[in-house]
């Protein structure tokens, strides 16, 4: 096998690429001055490689990585034959961004912690995401610089985390010593100078680009805010046994008046039974969780075990004016939630319908994923299992709106509609109060679902040997719903067919790419912004409905 590996911005050849088999890792080499490759020796048939190259992207992999799939295992499908033609492969120059770091004192700022936020697609919708576990911050170094290397293409904003001038932020402080103490520090900044993700500039950046952003950060007064969380049945000043078996572990997170988490600390300090953080001037909100287990004696011994009493919320909202905030108080109440009613719409006639309690056939899984800030956005959690018998029991949740996706493993049952007070939760999030309740949620369910067959055309197989061509595919509804649509990936060493089940009568798009993507079916405008309008079909109940795919053109 023979080819060449080019910059796939500027069409040139790349040297020193490594073009490996992943099947045998000792199966690799390294292009020459123009390029070129040769690998000797490679069973024919399809064979797995990786490209590799310091400062370069594989441009395949990293659309993958963002359409959901690991880069990292990420390999190319070649159909190795005799007497092949070449095989080109192309990766795309890394971006990065640097910047530096000054104060208003004019002292080194070595040590602040810098964030990097990239604008993704989870589950149909744009999100502000962390680049990669692990690396999404840096700190500046001696000189007040810092760098984020090996980016791929898209938009991304920088921001600093709060520091304190002469200690480590956090510092728990004995609330009675607030009024005369005095902290100054530096807030947290987006580039280059807001105070919310909202106010940040928009760093684009494409094909190798090398952005600067640079911070100037401003010494100011933080103050220490203290509040005494209560709990029912336990007065203020009652000793707590927090973070122990038995006794009640509390958490707090410090948000802005509309309910966006903020990157400042907020502690639950044992030996006071407080709440406390410093902060600068500004509105905010604490909102506190606390879990408190009952302790309950086994009969015929001394052994205790522990019942978890579930969740208990509160909240209070607050300004810092240029002095501390002291004597708040957080009445907490037990987190109750409604549980999600369900009907199952039998139209059927056909069968008999699902099978109630066959292997967990009849179950049902609804989660929740952020929305409406810039931390934890897109954050996946568990919000309601149960059967089509309904209800469903529904877990804790921290207060705020989310986005609500249905799960149904048994594809003779799709969602007809999920509501939440009459609010169409495929259309709008879902309001979790502040003791965990919403509006009344209404899963309908059916069992008249169709089924969809996709087949790529004869002429999607190219040419049979070399890099074999594979095809990105969203079934899209042209209704609300709250059933994610799953990217299938079709090749036609794989039969260039799939069959899709499940799917709730109506009118559908299909959407047809030669590349890995990350769809925003739920954004209009990134939809509009397409170049193709996609394949139109109907699917009627019980529809066992075909459709030859239109693959774009290479």
């Amino acid at each position: 096998m023979h080819g060449v590996v080019l910059n796939a911005v500027s069409g040139e050849p790349l040297p020193r690429a490594l073009v490996r088999l992943t099947s045998d890792r000792s199966a690799g080499t390294l292009t020459d001055g123009e390029g070129r490759y040769e690998l000797a020796d490679i069973p024919t048939g399809p064979q797995l490689f990786e490209i590799n190259k310091p400062g370069f992207l594989d441009e395949t992999a990293e659309a993958s990585a963002a359409a959901g799939t690991d880069a990292r295992g990420f390999a190319h499908t070649v159909i190795v034959a005799a007497e092949m033609p070449d095989v080109t492969f192309r990766m795309a120059p890394a971006n990065s961004i640097r910047g530096q770091v000054q104060l208003s004192t004019g002292d080194g700022s070595q040590g602040i912690e810098i964030t990097l936020l990239k604008q993704s697609v989870e589950n149909g919708r744009l999100v502000w995401q962390l680049v990669l576990p692990g690396a999404a911050t840096t700190r500046t170094n001696a000189d007040g610089a810092y760098r984020f290397g090996g980016l791929a293409d898209g938009t991304y904003v920088v921001y600093s985390a709060p520091a304190m001038d002469n200690e480590p932020y956090g510092t728990l402080i004995d609330p009675r010593n607030a009024h005369n103490l005095e902290r100054s520090g530096y807030a947290s900044q987006f580039y280059p100078d807001a105070r919310d993700l909202a106010g940040a500039a928009k760093i684009h950046l494409h094909g190798g680009e090398q952005a600067e952003a640079n911070l100037s950060l401003t010494l100011e007064p933080f103050h220490v805010v203290t509040a005494t969380a209560s709990l029912p049945g336990i007065g203020a000043g009652q000793e707590f046994t927090p973070d122990r078996p038995g006794g009640t572990t509390f958490s707090a997170v410090v948000t802005d008046s509309q309910g966006h988490q903020l990157p400042y600390v907020a502690q639950y300090d044992q030996a006071t039974h407080t709440v406390q953080a410093l902060l600068p001037d500004g509105n905010y909100e604490f909102v506190v969780t606390a879990g408190r287990p009952t302790m309950v004696m086994r009969r015929g011994g001394n052994a205790t075990t522990f019942r978890d009493e579930g969740h208990y919320t509160g909240a209070v909202e607050f300004s810092v004016a240029g002095h501390a905030v002291t004597n708040l108080r957080i009445a907490l109440a037990n987190a109750q939630s409604n549980p999600v009613q369900v009907n199952l719409i039998r139209t059927n006639s056909q069968t008999n319908g699902p099978s109630p309690n066959l292997d967990g056939g009849d179950q049902v899984f609804l989660t929740l994923s952020q929305t409406g800030g810039w931390i934890g956005d897109g954050m996946m959690s568990t919000f309601a299992v149960g059967s089509y018998a309904g209800p469903l029991n529904t877990s804790f949740a921290q207060p705020g709106t989310y986005w609500v996706h249905t799960n149904l493993p048994d594809k003779h049952v799709c969602a007809d509609s999920l509501t939440a007070g009459g609010t169409n939760l495929g259309r709008e999030p879902l309001t979790l109060g502040i003791s965990g309740s919403s509006a009344p949620v209404t899963l309908n369910l059916r069992d008249d679902c169709a089924r969809l067959t996709l087949t790529l055309p004869a002429t999607a197989a190219g040419s049979g040997t070399g890099e074999e061509p594979s095809y990105t595919v969203y079934v899209v509804p042209d209704f609300d719903s709250t059933e994610d649509v799953i990217p299938q990936t079709l090749r036609s060493s794989n039969g260039g067919t799939i069959t899709l089940q499940g799917l709730t009568p109506g009118s559908y798009h299909v959407f047809v790419f030669d590349k890995p993507i990350a769809l925003a079916y739920h954004d209009r405008a990134a939809m509009d912004a397409l170049s193709t309008a996609g394949q139109a079909i109907d699917l009627a109940p019980l529809a066992n409905a075909n459709l030859v795919l239109e693959v774009p053109t290479r």
